[in-house]
């Protein structure tokens, strides 16, 4: 009898752990690369009058079930819960559905299979528990670096302040997924006008992070009309640092010299700053004077004011900005008046004048042949016009190259030759260091550093041009040509009668695109989430131009009718 028990234990437990075991296909064979999907589900999209509490899906593979969980969604809201069946996924709502009521459900691209394989694109139905479907869609596609996964979210802006929208905080009422190939279709939505965001995170809250996350938003908002929508382009890139501009920390160098750092990078805009910035003894209420203030960088995170006298370790000091926009970070930020109390931070070491950037190494091979030479240093320099500074010299010709030196920013100065280079040609940079003073006319050391360096061969590169035909009212477009590969960029202007042109184009395959300067800062930009500003218009020119060697391509003509 005792024999019997164990027998019959042993076959409950075997039955057990098998009922219980996430179970897998067998081992072995080649390699698995085949994107799992869905295989069926239930109800049929576009059900109406639906009134089921469930829905079930089955996949064409074994998936990991987490990261399947992980991404579904269903819009409006609803409370779900999850029970497997091997390959089949049922989904049980946990609250009553809305009479009349929509609804979108969506299984994102971002879960795998037990290869780790990732779907195409993602899986979305619509059922509805009333007699009709809202059929509205928007439909698109996505640019960037980081699109597979990236997630659109869609807000109806009809009957609310769209100004008062933050996505920060407020989660989207319709959402979708973008899969490897960009493109995305929301569904479900009602006739009326859309505000619609796309954002990369690797949050789960419907939100948006901006310390984060990637970023990018439409040209204008959208509006959907008897179903229809007009086709939404959106590129997306890390989300710029909007914080503002902010004192961290103060160090006081021995020589009078005082380090104010800030939380990002910045430069100065505001000429004559030292007018607008009062160092004052909160001991005395008197004031510190300030001889000068500057950079140790063109963009920098340190603001430097050199003063007339030192401070004080016992005493407190209050630092006060009396204007806003003096200083500018990358993100365009502009500062805010500041008023920094600190104790000073004092450190034995010197801030002594250096070159921190040089434009060339010694024996450099392919150098381009539209290239400045631009040295920039730690502190503010002057420089004299009538003093030999620098040279260049042909090395296979044996003949000196006309050169010009501009000072374009306090800490910097550039060489640009006068003269066309020649390809694959030995050249010789000489530039004097000892005619180069700070702002107390002191040198860094009097030394001629020596640049030997052999230029690229250009002889193969081409010129492209051609014309715009419809500028979509924009003043000012610029025209960016990328190889595939992306190693390779330039950018061109329109012109006179609309015409454009690229000089000294390196055979490959290149993408054309245009956009809208609209604030003329030179560059692309994705919009503001909030206080939102739409994207710069944008379009991506669908013909590849296909450079081959010493063949110019002239008379392209160009239509932004987007």
């Amino acid at each position: 009898m005792r024999k019997i028990k164990y027998y019959f234990l042993s076959i409950i437990l075997s039955v057990i752990l098998i009922s219980c075991a996430n179970i897998q296909p067998p081992s072995g064979g080649p390699k698995d690369t085949i994107p799992p999907s869905v295989s069926s589900y239930q109800p049929n999209d576009l059900t109406t009058n639906f009134n089921d509490s469930k829905i079930i899906i089955d996949f064409t593979k074994w998936v990991n079930r987490n990261s399947v969980i992980q991404n579904i969604s269903i819009s409006p809201p609803v409370e779900l819960k999850y029970r497997w069946s091997g390959k089949e996924l049922e989904i049980d709502f946990q609250n009553n559905l809305k009479k009349n009521t929509t609804y979108s459900f969506l299984l994102g691209t971002e879960y795998i299979d037990l290869k780790n394989n990732k779907p195409d694109s993602a899986f979305a139905m619509t059922f509805s528990t009333g007699s009709t479907i809202d059929s509205g869609k928007i439909k698109g596609i996505i640019y960037g670096k980081k699109v597979a996964g990236t997630l659109i979210y869609v807000y109806k802006i009809d009957n609310m302040n769209p100004d008062t929208l933050n996505i920060e905080t407020t989660p989207a009422e319709y959402k979708t997924q973008v899969g490897s190939n960009g493109l995305f279709t929301v569904r479900a939505l009602p006739d009326g006008e859309y505000r619609i965001f796309a954002v990369t995170t690797d949050f789960k809250d419907n939100l948006f992070h901006p310390n984060s996350d990637f970023f990018g938003t439409s040209q204008s908002d959208i509006i959907v009309k008897n179903g229809m929508a007009k086709y939404v382009q959106i590129k997306i890139e890390k989300y710029p640092n909007m914080q503002p501009l902010e004192v961290v920390e103060s160090r006081q160098f021995s020589d009078s010299l005082l380090q104010i750092s800030f939380n990002k990078p910045f430069n100065i805009i505001a000429r004559g700053i030292e007018n607008f910035v009062e160092l004052i003894d909160s001991n005395s209420n008197t004031k510190i004077p300030i001889e000068k203030i500057f950079l140790d960088s063109t963009i920098s995170t340190n603001l430097y004011l050199k003063l007339k006298e030192s401070l004080s370790n016992d005493k407190r000091y209050i630092l006060n900005f009396l204007a806003d926009s003096l200083l500018k970070d990358t993100s365009n930020v502009f500062s805010q008046k500041i008023n920094y109390i600190f104790s000073p931070n004092f450190t034995d070491q010197l801030f002594n004048f250096k070159i921190i950037y040089e434009p060339l190494k010694d024996s450099l091979k392919n150098v381009k042949q539209e290239m400045n030479y631009k040295f920039v240093f730690n502190q503010p320099i002057t420089i004299d016009t009538n003093a030999k500074i620098s040279k260049m010299q042909d090395l296979i010709g044996k003949r000196e190259i006309n050169i010009k030196i501009e000072q374009q920013e306090p800490n910097s100065l550039t060489i640009i030759p006068l003269e066309d280079m020649q390809p694959v040609n030995w050249y010789r940079l000489a530039f004097n260091l000892g005619q180069i003073k700070n702002y107390e006319a002191q040198i860094i050391k009097d030394t001629t550093l020596k640049y030997d360096f052999q230029t690229e061969d250009w002889r193969a590169n081409v010129d492209i041009s051609g014309k715009l035909l419809d500028s979509v009212g924009c003043s000012h477009i610029i025209l960016k040509l990328s190889s595939e590969n992306g190693k390779e960029q330039y950018f061109a202007k329109i012109q006179n009668q609309n015409e454009w042109k690229f000089s000294n184009i390196k055979p490959d395959t290149y993408i054309l695109e245009a956009f809208c300067d609209e604030n003329q800062n030179g560059t692309y930009d994705y919009g503001q989430e909030f206080p939102y500003k739409p994207s710069e218009k944008f379009k991506k020119f669908a013909n590849k131009i296909e450079v081959k060697p010493r063949w110019n391509i002239e008379n392209i003509m160009l239509l932004f009718d987007k």
